[in-house]
């Protein structure tokens, strides 16, 4: 899928601006061309202040369009060119299905109807993240600081992790943005977030109890959960340490960590054993990253830690062993 850039553009009122935040309009500037609907639809709404939920049967089904518009609008071309049909359900909440709305007026109807999309109930740290990337506003700094630096103070502000994967870098350019900021400014850390990513193929998502920015593919391809579920016949010993790593919560920071100083310190503040496995190879094992992370889960920072370094969690009889995931 070839993407183009997404331009926020920050207009200036007229008049005096002294001590007035600048308002911002989003545009979406991108070219789907073999999307499914669900990348789409979760591309456009990382951008705008609406929900969407899809008919599940329809997530897979791909389209092609270029879109050049406003949210909304930008919606509204992705469900006509995938043969679909918008519906509005209330004030910032829309639905794709394959069915036409009711009538207009019919709003009984159309209200029993949206009860019959399932949808996957969130946990509290994900709404909570959620909340903090529309409500939380943080600065914006002058002039084009390089993309950890600005990622670092934004993280500051909002006290949300964010989780840069290392191919995110690599892939943004110098300077990594597209745009440069003038004057300190005020944005929705979800609207500054992807000021940051103008590259072409760069987005974020919320998962591992912070926010992950990573390629399009990565975050396709990265697993959410640490552990896939246990087996029927599981022993005890491997449920209780399911049950922590489920429950725990930490807070720490890394800096300039190599992985085996990492799990050594998540080991000890979980209670458990984590050793690296024979098969890391030695540049896995001398690469050295900062990570910072404040009340979160203890299976979320170790997922956070492995997955944007190719690695994965086995479960063993001496606890956990990191190794390389399949097909690194």
């Amino acid at each position: 899928m070839r993407a183009l850039a997404v331009t926020l553009l920050l207009l200036l009122l007229a008049g005096p601006v002294l001590a007035q935040d600048i308002p911002v309009e989003v545009w979406i500037y991108r070219d789907f061309d073999g999307a499914t609907l669900e990348e789409a639809v979760e591309f456009i709404t990382m951008l705008a202040d609406f929900t969407v939920e899809i008919e599940p049967a329809l997530k897979a089904k791909k389209f092609s369009a270029t879109v050049e518009s406003k949210p909304l609008d930008a919606l509204r071309i992705v469900a006509k060119a995938a043969g679909v049909h918008l519906w509005e359900l209330g004030e910032k909440k829309y639905a794709i299905r394959s069915e036409a709305p009711p009538a207009e007026g019919d709003a009984a109807d159309e209200a029993q109807a949206a009860e019959t999309v399932p949808t996957v109930p969130k946990e509290p740290w994900q709404l909570e993240i959620e909340k903090k990337l529309e409500e939380v506003e943080v600065k914006l700094p002058a002039g084009d600081p390089a993309l950890p630096e600005w990622l670092a103070d934004i993280e500051n502000q909002a006290e949300v992790p964010l989780f840069l994967d290392p191919a995110a870098l690599k892939a943004t350019a110098n300077p990594p943005l597209g745009m440069r900021v003038t004057s300190e400014s005020k944005l929705p850390l979800g609207q500054a977030l992807s000021t940051l990513f103008l590259s072409k193929q760069v987005m974020w998502d919320v998962r591992w109890g912070g926010v992950f920015i990573a390629k399009v593919d990565r975050l396709d391809a990265l697993p959410k959960d640490l552990l896939p579920a246990p087996t029927e016949d599981a022993p005890a010993p491997e449920l209780k340490l399911r049950e922590t790593l489920g429950t725990k919560q930490i807070s720490f920071r890394l800096r300039k960590s190599t992985i085996g100083s990492a799990m050594n310190l998540l080991g000890r503040k979980g209670g458990m054993k984590i050793r690296l496995g024979s098969t890391l190879t030695s540049e896995v094992k001398k690469a050295r990253f900062d990570l910072w992370v404040k009340d979160i889960r203890l299976d979320h920072a170790l997922a956070a830690i492995l997955f944007p370094r190719g690695l994965r969690a086995v479960v063993d009889e001496a606890g956990l062993r990191i190794e390389p995931a399949q097909g690194e």
